[in-house]
């Protein structure tokens, strides 16, 4: 599993699996669709700045692993799909977010993944982590604005 670092999150961190239990993990959701590989990888979210679909430096890691994984599994599809928050329009928060399912598609085929692994989707505010009809507070705000990676095939 040459360039493949898979994690489990524990109550003190992050801890690396030895090869053979990432190969345990890696095949218990392979077979899933639907499944973020958000989850599957125990990798951090892929977060973006009010209003901007670049991608942040902390996102370029856990998509580089996004990356080594699907040269490792060559037979996975995977559906990028990114949210805003709600803090403008419903036409501004379409636009937004299909930018930014864009931007995170193009980084991983500028990575040398093919066209057709990949597909974009940009979902607006309508799958918010954190519902925000009321007043919240920044950090609940920032936890919508994100990028997900659904395993389509």
């Amino acid at each position: 599993m040459e360039n493949y670092i898979a994690y489990v999150r524990t109550s003190t961190g992050r801890q690396v699996l030895g090869l053979e239990e990432q190969q345990l993990r890696i095949n218990q959701f392979i077979q899933s669709t639907g499944d973020n590989l958000i989850e599957i990888l125990s990798l951090n979210n892929i977060y973006f700045d009010l209003g901007k679909y670049t991608l942040r430096p902390k996102s370029i890691i856990e998509l580089d692993q996004v990356v080594a994984f699907l040269n490792k599994y060559n037979s996975v599809k995977i559906e990028v799909g990114s949210h805003t928050d709600s803090r403008q329009t419903h036409k501004y928060n379409e636009a937004l977010s299909d930018r930014r399912a864009k931007s995170t598609v193009q980084y991983i085929l500028s990575k040398g993944i093919a066209v057709g692994r990949i597909t974009g989707k940009g979902l607006g505010e309508s799958e918010p982590k954190v519902d925000c009809k009321e007043a919240c507070t920044e950090e609940e705000y920032a936890q919508n604005r994100r990028s997900e990676f659904l395993i389509v095939k």
